[in-house]
């Protein structure tokens, strides 16, 4: 019979609440001063790259030549704009059945995890009042190698707490990110606003009504296929 997780890891961005728009607004507000619109751009592809990388991607898409010493200025000004719209989110923020799964983990399991590409999570988990209930932080400089690989960081950290994987539940919003956590052992959920019928990898469309037991099952289940 299967338990409840000892462990469970939830993505900061899509999962606890919705980060990357922080991001997408940043990007935004610098291309327009180069008087680009970045309707062509898909920026769900830069979700876990880095700043420096991202700039560098976008100003490819849009055209724009740009210089090594402008990227490292402009890589400035994005942190700049990203910490001004980050003392925007509140804790009605909070995605729908986040706060409930949060308050129930961290009462039921070993370790609550946040996971986050941002180095600024646990600012933002301090300002929605969610900080006192994670007892880990894995963020910025600390996830490595890249989001769409993180499981490679996780099972490190895993392993340096002696905790068994298979006692792990860990949700993201990154479908890259979830294939490579299952690939290493890790029961896994992806988190999208609507599950598509065509996906192959166990989906939630909200946490809402879900229990860690259910959610355990589901993954559970998925990795024995």
């Amino acid at each position: 019979m299967l338990s409840e997780p000892r462990v469970v890891v939830l993505d900061l961005d899509g999962v606890i609440l919705d980060t990357f728009r922080v991001h997408v607004a940043s990007w935004t507000a610098i291309a327009a001063n180069f008087g680009k619109d970045v309707s062509v751009v898909n920026f769900e592809n830069y979700k876990g790259v880095e700043t420096r990388d991202a700039l560098v991607r976008l100003f490819g898409e849009l055209d724009v030549e740009i210089q090594d010493f402008d990227i490292e200025n402009l890589v400035q000004v994005k942190c700049i704009l990203r910490d001004i719209l980050i003392q925007r989110i509140s804790p009605t923020d909070i995605l729908p059945g986040a706060h409930s799964l949060i308050l129930d983990a961290s009462k039921k399991c070993e370790r609550l995890v946040c996971l986050a590409t941002t180095s600024a999570c646990e600012r933002i988990l301090s300002q929605v009042q969610l900080s006192d209930f994670f007892t880990d932080v894995i963020c910025g400089a600390r996830l490595r190698p890249s989001k769409s690989e993180s499981a490679e960081c996780l099972s490190e950290w895993l392993e340096s707490k002696s905790l068994d994987p298979h006692g792990v539940l860990y949700i993201d919003d990154a479908e890259a990110a979830v294939r490579h956590a299952r690939s290493a052992g890790i029961p896994s959920l992806l988190k999208l606003d609507r599950v598509p019928h065509s996906l192959d990898v166990p989906s939630l469309d909200t946490l809402d009504g879900k229990c860690l037991l259910e959610m355990m099952n589901l993954a559970m289940e998925s990795a024995d296929d």
